[in-house]
């Protein structure tokens, strides 16, 4: 049985929270503060933890700071007032909660809630995963430069503090202006303070976090032109949802799922490395990148792209909403999808860069229900990839050949 610990001041939230889960098939304890909490944590360990922000002494911060270095592995979520949005998006933002339930609830879509949480938790983390990432050895951490410009954003920092950040790094510039110089972009942009004055500083932290996962470097000559072809990919898909996301639903894109456009297919970088022998043999049967459905992987690999990818993204403890894009992306009808227009507009995406860019496509096309959901047109998706593997070809003075639809 998966036990909750629930920490609130008020009183009468924690009577509110008893009855909701009096019935239910989770083992639930209540504390009023957050030096209680952690009392009952230090006896007995939750699966999860939902705590809500304003609290006297110690707030919901303090605690979810504390338990997520003391207990890693427990679920830590927010439960708040629509008042204190700021307060939950900056918890969300720098990683501290993995997502948040507002205050008041529906007591249906709220027990929904506690139990899809779980639901993708176990997911990532079932046995045979767990095994392989043990088998395997250390996973890749998060960059140390992408964690101090996280920190400078949170504590208020002004740009040219960022930039002088980046600048120590030479190779982080370089991919820095090379992709703001893009012509997709259509600007010449010379220094990095400049770079974050155009791009913003989330579409920065995306690169910078993007730019050590992608690192030629980590990998053997015969595995570069794959993971080549993976940061051209992620790169189209990110410009391209970012861009049409923004267009249908006129909102920005949550903070929350900032990156999933670069994320997406993380996944794809664990697999060369870590099975290389079966990579390379289905390498060596195709001159393009080999697309296979994640029922074939789970064959080949004895796991998927998309669950390597989404435990990934768990393990470096990024929002909840970015693990489930990632880890449904070819599949964004699961009902235990949460967001599911962003997932099927990433599937979309997805599969229509892939199939422009030459790949061996084992994996179906979106059909009208995931269209429908998504709220766009094929043809709208074609043009705007159209419209960046066009520059992208200009700007390289290269040609990459666009299949037509």
């Amino acid at each position: 049985m998966k036990k909750i610990l629930f920490v609130d001041d008020e009183p009468s939230v924690l009577k509110s929270l008893k009855r909701v889960f009096i019935d239910s098939e989770y083992e639930t304890n209540f504390a009023d503060c957050g030096d209680k909490a952690l009392s009952i944590m230090a006896d007995e360990l939750p699966d999860m933890i939902v705590t809500d922000m304003k609290m006297p002494q110690m707030d919901g911060y303090k605690l979810l700071k504390t338990v997520e270095k003391r207990y890693p592995s427990v679920i830590r979520i927010v439960l708040s007032g629509y008042s204190e949005k700021n307060e939950i998006v900056n918890t969300i933002y720098d990683e501290t909660a993995r997502a948040y339930l507002t205050k008041p609830w529906n007591n249906k879509e709220f027990i929904n809630r506690i139990g899809h949480f779980f639901s993708i938790h176990d997911t990532i983390c079932d046995n045979n995963l767990v095994e392989t990432i043990d088998r395997i050895g250390k996973l890749p951490v998060l960059p140390e430069i992408y964690t101090q410009i996280i920190a400078l954003v949170k504590s208020g920092a002004d740009i040219g503090e960022i930039a002088r950040c980046i600048e120590k790094e030479p190779v982080y510039v370089a991919k820095l202006l090379s992709v703001v110089n893009s012509s997709y972009y259509g600007v010449n942009i010379g220094t990095v303070k400049q770079a974050i004055s155009y791009l913003g500083l989330e579409t920065t932290e995306k690169v910078i976090l993007c730019i050590e996962i992608f690192d030629n470097e980590k990998y053997a000559s015969d595995q570069l032109k794959f993971i080549s072809s993976i940061w051209v990919h992620s790169n189209a898909v990110d410009n391209v949802f970012s861009r049409i996301y923004e267009e249908i639903y006129n909102r920005p894109i949550p903070e929350s799922i900032g990156a999933c456009g670069l994320l997406h297919d993380i996944g794809y970088l664990l697999i060369p490395v870590y099975y290389q022998k079966q990579f390379s043999e289905i390498a060596a049967k195709f001159d393009k990148i080999n697309i296979v459905t994640t029922e074939n992987e789970n064959i080949i690999y004895g796991t998927d792209h998309a669950k390597l990818g989404a435990y990934l993204l768990n393990w470096w403890n990024l929002p909840e909403s970015l693990v489930e894009i990632c880890l449904f992306h070819h599949n964004p009808l699961d009902n235990r999808v949460g967001d599911q227009q962003a997932a099927a507009l990433m599937n979309i995406i997805d599969y229509y860069s892939l199939k422009m860019e030459g790949a061996y496509l084992q994996i179906d096309e979106p059909d009208d229900a995931i269209f429908k959901i998504a709220g766009t047109e094929k043809e709208k998706i074609v043009n705007e990839l159209d419209r960046y593997y066009g520059g992208l070809s200009n700007a390289n003075n290269e040609n990459i050949k666009i299949k037509q639809m």
